[in-house]
């Protein structure tokens, strides 16, 4: 049996849709935003990291851009503050992943097909490596997650306007997102009150 479940974030907010279960789980990242910058830049040692394109290298794809740009993860050179929102954002959504596996109660004994439309999570999930130390530790998460609860997450990608219920969650005011729930009779699952505490548990070491 396999589980459909899709997500977004967004420097504002990150949501996931479990389609199988019908439960959303979604949360604003303003007030965390600052902390989760300041542990992703000691994770990459303050740079970009180094290139990775001969191993399978990691490429991030913003949505909000018309001609469909993708962004590359391991370029080599500075890091601006826009190439690192980006970066930040697919963290913050493989994140999310992890919350949605640690609230599921019906994924015991399922392959769960994560669609998003970030090439980024899509390839972090699938390859389970990236050479940003934050990144190993959440999916080493999910890896623990997925043997304790014995199931298995796979990426997969589409494009960002059929991830319409997704993008709405974490781009639409409040008011907005609750009518999308109530339209395609979600149940909401709450999110840790204060998740960006994850970050804290010894990722480092």
């Amino acid at each position: 049996t396999v589980v459909w479940v899709t997500g977004d974030a967004t420097m504002t907010r990150v949501g996931a849709v479990d389609w199988t279960n019908k439960t959303v789980l979604y949360d604003l990242v303003e007030p965390y935003f600052a902390r989760i910058r300041e542990i992703y830049r000691a994770a990459t040692g303050g740079a970009s990291d180094e290139t990775e394109h001969s191993s399978g290298g990691e490429a991030c794809f913003e949505p909000s851009q018309p001609d469909g740009h993708e962004l590359d993860c391991d370029a080599l050179g500075d890091e601006n503050e826009a190439d690192e929102e980006f970066r930040i954002i697919s963290v913050m959504e493989l994140l999310i992943v992890v919350m949605q596996a640690m609230a599921a109660t019906g994924w015991a004994g399922k392959l769960v097909l994560y669609v998003s439309d970030n090439t980024n999570v899509q390839r972090w999930i699938e390859t389970r490596r990236s050479s940003n130390a934050l990144v190993r530790y959440i999916l080493n998460t999910l890896g623990c997650l997925e043997l304790c609860f014995n199931f298995k997450i796979l990426g997969a990608w589409m494009r960002t306007y059929h991830n319409v219920t997704a993008d709405d969650l974490t781009r639409l005011a409040h008011g907005g997102s609750g009518d999308i729930i109530a339209k395609c009779a979600l149940t909401v699952v709450n999110m840790p009150k204060n998740w960006s505490e994850f970050f804290e548990r010894g990722w480092q070491k």
